[in-house]
């Protein structure tokens, strides 16, 4: 037979150090008030995005752009499905655009163009964010996975990671 000799491991508590771990809650008191603000629809919670330039606001059923001083430049009339999430996009130079049921579009920055994605499976997506070169999606589901989509070759799907 073969012979195992197992020691303990051994940790030195020199090598290890815990920070103590402190909060840094936001004291709202000190914050000045608003300079401007912007009514948004009782409906529900607005979904909501920007770049550089602009402001994007689902105020169903119109996307609203504003710009860097809150003046409404442009409505758009929304004629899919309830908006999720936006985010935006700076390699592609466009909003992304996620909803319930009809899956996810492109708009460029003025509104003037809008393309539904057909490379992207109709899920009821729920949350977006991109990187340079990624586009990471969830579903509404319990449990949700995480899509991972290139934004570089059409939105091809790259990855999924499904919850323990």
């Amino acid at each position: 037979g073969v012979v195992v000799d197992v020691h303990p491991l051994i940790i030195n508590q020199d090598l290890i150090y815990v920070e103590q771990w402190t909060s840094n809650e936001l004291d709202i008191s000190t914050l000045s008030s608003p300079d401007r603000t912007i009514a948004c629809s009782n409906d529900s919670w607005p979904a909501l995005t920007s770049n550089n330039h602009f402001l994007l606001i689902d105020q169903y059923p119109n996307l609203c752009l504003f710009d860097k001083q809150l003046t409404l430049l442009k409505e758009y009339p929304w004629e899919h499905d309830r908006i999720s999430d936006m985010c935006w996009s700076s390699i592609l130079n466009s909003f992304i655009i996620i909803t319930n049921k009809n899956g996810v579009f492109l708009m460029n920055e003025n509104l003037t163009t809008i393309e539904c994605i057909q490379s992207i499976e109709k899920k009821q997506w729920l949350s977006c964010t991109c990187s340079n070169s990624t586009l990471f999606l969830t579903t509404s589901e319990s449990g949700s996975s995480i899509f991972q989509f290139n934004l570089l070759s059409s939105f091809s799907f790259m990855k999924q990671w499904k919850p323990p």
